[in-house]
């Protein structure tokens, strides 16, 4: 089978010189797209990255890296390439103008579509409602007009079916097998608390800077990459002057990100919003317990007790931390629970072997 991928942000998972920042539904996107080369498939991905075009084998994928230029450049070398690729399958992940292209493309060259959900975002009427409208008609087109749409849980699930009429897959985010995380001799260092994510108010890293004021005799650590927002940018580097407990890192390459969670004891989450986030896999793939201040996505953090979360009570996030430290037994053991977890339910072998079931039954147009 011939599968295209379209992301213009995923070139730096493909390419470690390239420092752009990426977030988890790039990763996603890397690691079915390098599986299913891996099984066979002939595998195209479509993205953007800096120099002129070029084409590279990586890691059995045929990347097309676009060029940077105007949008309208961008959106005739987009489609040149995708409708070159001949695919019998598109996939395209996180709402946006960008779904309507691939729909409109597998149309023409007689492919099939697949949509895939990255949040709580595309599951309903988001867009629309912070004032993009025209993004949101583009977007809504696009999914209708999808032959499947794939979400990461039964709540998304839901959602689809309630704001689109639209039944879809439940396929689970995928992650290096248990197996990759290589335990170097070093041992974690004590105290250490992470928290990764780009700088967006609906992360809210502003909470975590506060929870690491609130506890002062403990090492807090952030990976952090500035966001699209300056005023935003501006206002938590000021937020974070003078902290002496807190480490800051704008950005870690995907290759070496296992290492800021060999050396954390607690993985802390703020976000207001997600769908699953890579960082959960990241943290319950090193064996580090989740805290998480308001989210909990599908349940899951209850049902298979990876992590806490405590629904947003400031109080017991510092409660539970505390705790987490002064009884690391405890801790552990949902570390341990997340580490079998996810590698029982989010291996990505398993994930990738049920993306091609779903891929070939679509068959062609």
């Amino acid at each position: 089978m011939r599968i295209a991928f379209y992301n213009l942000r995923a070139y730096p998972l493909f390419d470690p010189e390239d420092s752009s920042v990426f977030g988890g539904a790039e990763v996603q996107l890397f690691h079915l797209s390098t599986g299913l080369a891996g099984a066979g498939h002939e595998v195209y991905f479509v993205t953007r990255g800096p120099g002129p075009y070029a084409e590279r084998d990586i890691r059995g994928v045929h990347v097309l890296k676009i060029a940077p230029g105007s949008k309208m450049r961008l959106l005739w070398d987009t489609c040149r390439l995708l409708l070159a690729c001949r695919a019998d399958v598109y996939v395209q992940r996180c709402a946006g103008w960008e779904t309507a292209l691939p729909a409109a493309l597998s149309k023409v060259s007689r492919g099939r579509f697949c949509f895939m959900t990255a949040s709580l975002l595309d599951c309903r009427d988001q867009l629309a409602q912070e004032g993009h409208p025209w993004m949101y008609r583009a977007y809504r087109w696009g999914i209708r007009h999808a032959d499947c749409v794939v979400c990461q849980n039964e709540e998304q699930q839901r959602l689809l079916l309630e704001s689109f009429g639209i039944g879809s897959h439940v396929l689970r985010s995928a992650c290096a097998p248990v197996e990759n995380f290589i335990e170097e001799s070093c041992r974690r260092e004590p105290g250490r608390i992470l928290w990764v994510g780009r700088c967006d108010p609906y992360k809210d890293p502003i909470s975590f800077i506060r929870l690491a004021q609130a506890l002062p005799e403990y090492s807090f650590r952030m990976v952090m990459p500035w966001g699209d927002h300056p005023e935003y940018n501006r206002q938590v580097a000021e937020t974070l002057h003078d902290i002496p407990n807190v480490s800051l890192s704008h950005g870690v390459p995907f290759r070496e990100i296992d290492n800021e969670y060999r050396q954390a004891v607690i993985f802390v989450n703020t976000s207001t919003l997600e769908g699953f986030p890579n960082t959960f896999l990241e943290a319950m793939r090193a064996g580090v317990p989740i805290l998480s201040y308001r989210l909990d996505p599908g349940g899951f953090l209850e049902e298979h007790r990876t992590g806490i979360c405590v629904k947003g009570d400031f109080n017991a996030l510092v409660d539970r931390c505390r705790g987490w430290q002064q009884s690391p037994k405890t801790a552990r053991v949902y570390g341990d629970a997340g580490k079998e977890y996810v590698r029982r339910t989010h291996d990505a072998r398993v994930v990738v072997a049920e993306f091609e079931r779903i891929l070939t039954s679509l068959g062609r147009r």
